[in-house]
């Protein structure tokens, strides 16, 4: 019997380059540490991306874009496995601030790792050619199926984001704002951010500081934290019936201030009074367009390298008057829609690697907007209502309170690992009512109340070079203050003065208590006492 051999596959020896690309472009997600839940979600998100590409037909001169991603995988996985995150625009502003010789260690640290990926490229390099040489076909099928199961899976993350989230409870297998940090997309992140326009801001003329001669030559690193519609009094650590702060109520040096009263009720006025330290008198009489000096400014001319990150929408920002060396909005990682605090933390840490011994960053959190369970991940919901609206909200509410003191508490981890003397301050912008009374008012930015005046404001801090004002600090814990008053703490802590400048009380000095506390209230002030009582 006269054998017959079996015809070759012609495209058998064309397959294995597209396996070893995709293995490729799996290392910055499979280097990064985090979760396996969040690295099987960032692989299934590079699939999907593959599938949809794979599945259009690119000319030749897109098709050789995959060139520079695949030469940039093994020094970015290399980067995300070292520091922790994937490279940004701040590697770049890192490098710009560096000295020539811290420059070149670095980069000479990084080309060293070329060598262990030698191979590998060299592999890679002859898998493209033959990849752009001879192209693995497959059927159209093939590739309308790829298309649908790659567009699918992405589907899931967006619609959970969107506001469908409450009618179809999809698990989010790939959020917007994994799709954008996932490589070879995170690529475009640098290019977006440059192409954004920086907010302009009144000008105002240089301030004049004063910094302690023990200060100016130590290592420091201040970060203030400015939540959203955090009230003191639903704190566990406060005294409150649900334990909404396990972490931060069992963390050594935390100082909690139960009695704080917000300049007001509104996030676009409350935050600027906290970063230029004024209170409620001093906002109603500075005119819209007039310039004021902010906590950046006065940390800049003290040396300090300073740093504004925010989950609010960009406007807020251009109102405060930011004048940072860096500053970054990330509402535009998810238009239109939601994202969590935890986008925060890589931005973090990313900012602590600047090489500048003194650095002053700002966050400010998304922390407890309404809607609020749009705020935190499925599992912090720990508690619960009983059916009703105001009670379901009410527990919602807790929920994320509760996501905001894991997000503290993975600050305070962050900058357990920076040098010298480290100070955390959370301050919120102001509270929030949740039909606490017979008038059954709910959210905030109306009439002003007790309850959404009553911002949550705690402070941390390491190795600090004058611990008498921290104890100081902690003996005043009990006082009645102004939100106005953290900024001025800062400062003191810091060791900066300000020669010529009346500014509010400092937490770290003894106080003198006010009785009555005025808010902003439309055209008008409006007094508390700190049992919520008006002032005649």
């Amino acid at each position: 019997m006269t054998g017959h051999s079996q015809p070759s596959d012609p495209h058998r020896f064309s397959r294995w380059p597209d396996s070893l690309l995709l293995a490729v472009l799996l290392l910055p997600v499979l280097a990064l540490p985090q979760r396996w839940g969040d690295r099987a979600a960032g692989v299934g998100a590079v699939l999907a991306l593959v599938l949809v590409a794979a599945s259009l037909p690119w000319p030749r001169p897109v098709r050789l874009l995959a060139l520079p991603c695949l030469l940039l995988a093994p020094p970015v996985a290399w980067y995300a496995w070292r520091f922790g995150v994937m490279p940004g625009d701040e590697l770049m502003l890192a490098l710009r601030m560096s000295d020539g010789r811290s420059a070149v260690e670095f980069l000479a640290d990084a080309a060293r790792q070329w060598s262990t990926w030698a191979v590998l490229i060299l592999e890679v390099l002859v898998a493209l050619a033959l990849k752009l040489r001879r192209p693995w076909p497959a059927a159209s099928r093939w590739r309308q199926v790829g298309l649908l199961c790659g567009l699918a899976y992405l589907a899931t993350g967006f619609l959970h984001d969107s506001f469908l989230r409450t009618r179809l409870p999809l698990h989010p297998w790939a959020s917007p704002e994994l799709v954008l940090r996932t490589y070879p997309v995170s690529l475009v992140q640098p290019l977006v951010l440059l192409a954004t326009p920086r907010p302009v801001v009144a000008a105002i003329a240089p301030v004049r500081v004063k910094v302690d001669p023990a200060a100016r030559h130590r290592p420091q690193t201040y970060v203030l934290v400015i939540g959203e519609s955090a009230r003191a009094d639903r704190l566990g650590l406060n005294g409150y019936g649900r334990d909404t702060t396990p972490i931060l109520g069992a963390l050594p040096g935390v100082v909690s201030f139960p009695d704080v009263r917000s300049v007001s009720d509104c996030t676009h006025t409350a935050v600027p009074a906290m970063l230029t330290m004024s209170d409620a008198a001093g906002i109603a009489r500075r005119p819209p367009d007039e310039g004021a000096p902010t906590l950046f400014d006065y940390f800049a001319a003290a040396g300090f390298f300073t740093a504004f990150v925010s989950m609010h929408e960009p406007a807020l920002a251009e109102a405060i008057g930011i004048r940072a060396d860096h500053a970054r909005n990330l509402r535009y990682l998810n238009p239109g829609s939601p994202v969590r605090d935890d986008a925060l933390l890589p931005e973090l840490r990313r900012l602590l690697l600047v090489p500048q011994p003194r650095k002053f960053i700002v966050l400010q959190l998304i922390g407890s907007h309404f809607e609020y369970e749009q705020r935190y991940p499925a599992d912090f919901d720990v508690f619960h209502g009983d059916g009703t609206p105001e009670r379901d909200r009410s527990a919602r509410y807790d929920n994320s309170l509760r996501y905001t003191d894991w997000i503290l508490s993975r600050v305070i981890e962050a900058l357990h690992g920076a040098e010298g003397e480290v100070v955390l301050a959370y301050a919120s912008d102001h509270g929030e009512n949740l039909y606490d009374d017979a008038r059954q008012r709910y959210q905030h930015c109306g009439s002003v109340t007790h309850f959404d005046t009553r911002p949550a404001t705690l402070f941390w801090a390491e190795r600090l070079y004058r611990p008498q004002s921290w104890q100081t600090l902690a003996a005043n814990r009990g006082r009645y203050i102004g939100q106005e008053m953290v900024g001025a703490t800062l400062l003191d802590l810091a060791g900066v003065r300000v020669p010529g400048v009346v500014l509010p009380d400092s937490l770290a000095a003894p106080l003198v208590e006010r009785e009555v506390r005025y808010v902003l209230d439309g055209g008008k002030l409006t007094g508390f006492a700190r049992d919520g009582s008006l002032a005649p």
